[in-house]
């Protein structure tokens, strides 16, 4: 409800709002996508939790529900349209000491026709643990993507984030990163 009062307050950013001087999102987003579903995966990584966003939901998980929403950030119009849109996602959750030696991977794949994608995922890594994330977008038409991924570190914590945009079509990517 806050997100979604924000961005009705703000609007999609333009040349007067300093944060976004050289890119007028009004201009380049005049034509509205379909909401995409959200088709994101994630392989399971041994000494890591990996859930949809769904599932912390239901289970409750009041720790992952409030990292969803930090107060960095917060009041960026597009950053609350990604928290006002967003559907399912993924959470990451790495346990203190943990070295995770493979790279995680997390694809987002927006589908078939134009669509819009909104995506909002939570990266955890507790005291002293270590991973990589590789986060792919992709889909084979034209998109509109606005994507935030919310990382928390432990003390010690160490994390390397790689963003691939592997499109076949013409997109429009607003991506946030929060950490």
């Amino acid at each position: 409800k806050r997100a979604a009062e924000i961005f009705a307050a703000r609007g999609l950013p333009h040349r007067r709002v300093e944060a976004w001087h050289y890119t007028d999102l009004r201009n380049l987003q005049r034509e509205a996508y379909a909401l995409a579903d959200c088709a994101v995966d994630c392989a399971p990584v041994a000494g890591v939790t990996i859930m949809r966003l769904s599932e912390a939901i239901a289970a409750n998980r009041i720790d992952v529900i409030s990292a969803l929403a930090p107060e960095a950030g917060s009041d960026d119009a597009s950053v609350a349209l990604n928290a006002g849109l967003a559907r399912d996602s993924i959470v990451i959750l790495v346990a203190a000491g943990v070295t995770v030696e493979t790279p995680i991977e997390i694809r987002f794949n927006a589908g078939q026709g134009p669509r819009a994608e909104f995506a909002r995922s939570l990266v955890v890594l507790g005291a002293g643990a270590n991973a990589s994330i590789v986060e792919t977008h992709f889909a084979s038409a034209s998109t509109q993507r606005n994507s935030a991924l919310i990382v928390k570190l432990g003390e010690g914590a160490a994390l390397d984030h790689l963003f691939v945009s592997a499109q076949d079509a013409p997109e429009q990517h607003v991506s946030t990163l929060i950490a």
